[in-house]
């Protein structure tokens, strides 16, 4: 025989069911307020300058360097904190006809294809990868059209002679997966039934 539902449990299930549609318009709330948040930087782009991304601490070094933006694009600084000075990171010139060169991709000295950057060799060169390349060549050569390769190019280029080379890509990180124990998904499944199924829900009680 089936069982008959008691007044708590339908209780319960009438009070989910009615939750139901106030908390799919918060979730569409939220997911605009995302939306316009991470949309603020493509939309004040070119509008504010001098606006200063997070700095970043070189290893090994007291320094730390930080990307602004400028009328036209962007800049790096390099600030030394125990003689408070700071310089361009770079001449921004020579590396951005140099990546030129190497790449077959043309770039200026204010629209150079990275938002980030490691100094290796003390200092006397960086890595990056060039996010907005459009040709690339194989590790250590420079990109043609005929050995382009897929994927993101990274880049090393010495700050003494500006000459920029291909190299491999970081390693991605392996991602660490943990399953829950199979009982413990088994009534993580029982007590959430599918969205839109609180006819699921009546039918059960």
């Amino acid at each position: 025989m089936k069982p008959i539902p008691t007044v708590a449990a339908v209780g319960v299930v009438l009070a989910a069911c009615l939750a139901t549609p106030r908390l799919t318009a918060q979730t569409t709330d939220l997911r605009a307020d995302y939306e316009r948040a991470t949309s603020v930087r493509g939309r004040v782009q070119n509008k504010i300058y001098d606006v200063i991304d997070t700095p970043t601490w070189i290893e090994g070094s007291a320094k730390f360097w930080y990307r602004k933006t400028v009328k036209g694009g962007n800049q790096f600084v390099l600030v030394d904190p125990g003689t408070a000075t700071k310089v361009p990171a770079f001449d921004h010139t020579r590396l951005a006809a140099a990546l030129s060169t190497g790449s077959g991709v043309p770039y200026t000295a204010l629209t150079l294809p990275f938002t980030t950057m490691t100094f290796v060799n003390n200092l006397g060169a960086i890595e990056f990868d060039a996010t907005t390349s459009l040709v690339v060549g194989r590790a250590g050569t420079p990109a043609t059209a005929a050995n382009a390769t897929a994927g993101v190019p990274r880049w090393r280029c010495t700050l003494d002679d500006y000459q920029c080379i291909r190299i491999p890509a970081l390693a991605a990180p392996v991602p660490s997966v943990r399953r829950l124990p199979v009982a413990a998904e088994a009534s993580t499944a029982m007590a959430s039934p599918p969205p839109g199924s609180c006819s699921a829900w009546w039918a059960w009680a």
